[in-house]
This record gives structure tokens, sequence and C-alpha cells, in this order.
């Protein structure tokens, strides 16, 4: 016998608490085969197996009640950041509806317990008294049925409370960081992603806008969309690079170049938030200024440009939008073209847009606008 305690000593705490509640239960499903050797009668076979049926279900109750009571519970407050990497990590902090169930229910059961005791008692007595005579030929099987009850109930009942305890609780808490590194690895790889989209668009937009670069090569085939595809700080610093070239480029007379700016304003304002009334501005000054001007486009450019701004004149654009939108409306104008006094309509128009220009470019130089004046009698 002592050698079996020191076997027992040896055992490490989890596997002895384990062995402890399973030789507890071997011992009282012997305890209940045996009962049902005096069962009353010709009827033991009967005894036995409701006094099995009793157990079960003994068991069961209080293996609900273990497992409710066994819940952990989180940890309310803010989450600290790790000491170490400073990212913040939960200990476990995460609320569940589980928990909240297990919290509702467990004190309404004690509630209900207290308050009913000697409900809970008779009904105990009835059920005894019920499966007594079934299980136990003698005056006291009701009794019996009682401790048989009580007996697999507390055991259940601590066996998985412990259980829940122990390993529920360290199974949350490997969940929650599966989850954190999980998380992590997916952050990351977003941002590795945004990373790589940002290089790519940020190199493809510096070789696009190199004077020795070919427009037509394929590599520069997608060049809106990989744009488009950037962070908004990698649009932001696009833009500024753009913005420089096309005005530079427009100082010199290089229209080609100019003509370069184009597609990368049109995949900035392509981009998630990216119809702000400079890239539409830009995107009209590059067009006026194109080897080749698409008027129309230009107009919807500066038009849009100038809806977007509002009527906030200390904002940047201020007088310039309005300046080339007066050249783009100058070369629509049909009558013009044809040498003849524009309408009323676009004559007040492009006055007004002249008369808003001129803050900005008090000499209104354009050759365009020059001949425009003289023909509609406009004093520059």
């Amino acid at each position: 016998m002592f050698g079996y305690l020191a076997r027992y000593n040896n055992l490490k705490p989890d596997v002895r608490w384990r062995f402890t509640f399973t030789l507890a239960f071997t011992l009282g499903v012997v305890a209940l085969l045996f009962m049902g050797l005096w069962g009353p009668g010709d009827k033991q076979a009967q005894g036995t197996v409701a006094a099995l049926f009793l157990a079960a279900a003994s068991g069961a109750a209080g293996a609900f009640l273990g497992f409710l009571f066994g819940i952990p519970r989180s940890q309310q407050g803010e989450a600290i950041p790790d000491s170490a990497t400073g990212e913040v990590r939960r200990n476990y902090s995460e609320n569940t509806n589980l928990e909240q169930i297990s919290d509702w229910l467990t004190k309404i059961i004690v509630g209900l317990t207290l308050v009913q005791y000697e409900a809970v008692v008779d009904t105990l007595k009835k059920i005894g008294a019920a499966y007594g005579p079934l299980i136990l030929d003698h005056d006291n099987s009701s009794a019996a049925a009682m401790a048989i009850i009580i007996y697999f109930f507390m055991a259940s009942l601590l066996f998985v409370y412990l259980w829940t305890r122990i390993y529920v609780e360290a199974l949350f808490k490997r969940q929650s960081v599966l989850l954190e590194n999980e998380l992590k690895t997916l952050i990351d790889a977003e941002k590795e992603s945004i990373a790589t989209a940002d290089d790519e668009a940020l190199q493809l937009a510096d070789e696009f806008l190199d004077q020795k670069s070919d427009p037509t090569n394929q590599k520069f085939a997608n060049i809106e969309e990989t744009v488009a595809a950037a962070s908004a700080v990698a649009r932001n610093i696009i833009f500024e690079r753009t913005r420089e070239t096309r005005r530079e480029a427009w100082q010199k007379g290089q229209t080609d170049l100019v003509a370069k700016t184009i597609p990368i304003f049109q995949g900035l304002i392509a981009a998630p938030g990216g119809e702000k009334h400079r890239h539409y501005g830009q995107l009209g000054y590059a067009i006026v200024k194109s080897p080749t001007p698409d008027w129309q486009a230009a107009k919807t450019a500066l038009e849009t440009a100038l809806r977007l701004r509002g009527e906030d004149v200390q904002t940047s654009g201020t007088g310039y939008y309005e300046f080339n939108l007066a050249i783009v409306l100058i070369a629509l104008d049909k009558n013009f073209q044809a040498g003849k006094k524009s309408d009323p309509a676009v004559k007040d128009r492009v006055s007004d847009l002249l008369d808003r220009g001129r803050v900005v470019i008090p000499q209104l130089d354009e050759q365009s606008i020059q001949d425009w004046a003289k023909l509609n009698n406009y004093k520059i």
C-alpha cells in the first residue's frame, strides 16, 4: 500500500488530480454494481441499471454546473503595452457571450437554490423514494439513492470545474494568442503589400516622367492603375513630383513632357479619395499645354476643379483655374474660331473668368486671350 502511495505522490499535479477523480468515479460505479447484488428479488439487473442511470443523470447535472462555475472570467480594463516590444497585448481580455451566460445562469441557479432550499430538499427526497426501492432492498433504500445523487453530482461538479479552470482557460488564452498572431500576420502582410505597391508606383512614376523614357513602353501600360493602388502618402509624393515636373516642363516649352503627366494625374483622381480639386486642376493645366489638347477633357477637368474648390479665394488654384478655363472656352468657341465675336453668354463667361484670372496673371499674355479680347472688345 505504501508503494502505491509513493507512486501516487510522484505523479505530476495535473495527472494526480485526474487520477484521483478517475479512481473516485471507478469506485462509485463498482459500489453501484455491488449494490445491485442486494437489489429486490429477481430485479437485481433492473436495480443496477436504475442506479447507473441515476448516477449518470446526477453526474451530468454536476458536470453542467461545474462547467458554468469554472468558465474563466475575462480581465476587464485597458490592454497594457508589452515592455519589451511596445506592442499592446491582452491577457485574455476579450469578453464572450458564453461568459455572460455562465455568469447569469450561475447567479440564477445559486439564487433559486438558496430561496427554494426546502423545495430542492423535498425534490431530492422524492427522487430517492422513487428510485430507492428499485436499487436496494432495504429500509434505507431512499437514503442510498440520495447518496448516489449527491456523490456523483459533487464528484462531477468538482471534476468538470477543475478541468474547466485548468484547461478551458488555457485554451481560451491560447486561442487569443493565436488570433493576435494571425491578425499581426495579416497586418504585416498588408503593410508589406502596401509598401510594395508604393515602391512600385513611385519608381514607375519617376521612370515615366523621365524625359528620355518612351511612354509607349509596355511597362507603362497600366501606370494609372499602379498610381491609384498606392497609399495616400505615396500618392501625395507622386502628386508633388508630377506637379513640379509639369510646371518646369511648361516653363521650358517641353509639351511632350507636360503630356506625360496627364495619365499620372488621372491615376491620382481614380484612387480612393482622389477626387480633389488640385488633382483636377493640374490635369486641366497639363491638357491645355499638351501638344494636341483635348479641349473638352480640359474643360471637364477645370470645371470640376472649380466646383470642388468652391468660392474660397484663399485656396490654391484661385485665378489659375479661371485663367486656364478661359483659354479652353475660347478654344471651344466656334464663333471665335470663325473670326466672329462670341455669343453674349460665352463672352460674359469668359470675361468673368479673365477678371478672376488677372488677379494672379495681370498681363493675360496668352496669345489666344489677346486675340479674343481684341475681337470682343475686352480691355486687357
